[in-house]
């Protein structure tokens, strides 16, 4: 007996993974998510969320990712070169 994989609405995906609906949509046209289109609809395999799920789990265990540094400064630092009106 085979199982059927069902397409289902961008609404169904984007509670699956606790997402909003636009950035369910966005992620497919990146193709994060493998999704199918069918004329102006897109649709989401359950495989294809079930996927997606596994490939954003960390292992237990797992370091965390690096924080980014902070930027120093907001404002680009000032031309050694150039003489500056005080």
């Amino acid at each position: 007996m085979s199982t059927v994989d069902e397409l289902r609405e961008p609404e169904y995906a984007a509670e699956k993974l606790r997402l909003d609906r636009v950035t369910v949509l966005r992620y497919a046209r990146r193709g994060l998510i493998e999704s199918v289109r069918i004329g102006n609809k897109r649709l989401f395999r359950d495989s294809a969320i079930q996927a997606f799920i596994e490939s954003r789990v960390q292992p237990a265990g797992a370091p965390a990712p690096a924080a980014r540094p902070a930027p120093t400064s907001a404002r680009p630092a000032r031309n050694p070169n150039r003489t500056y009106k005080t």
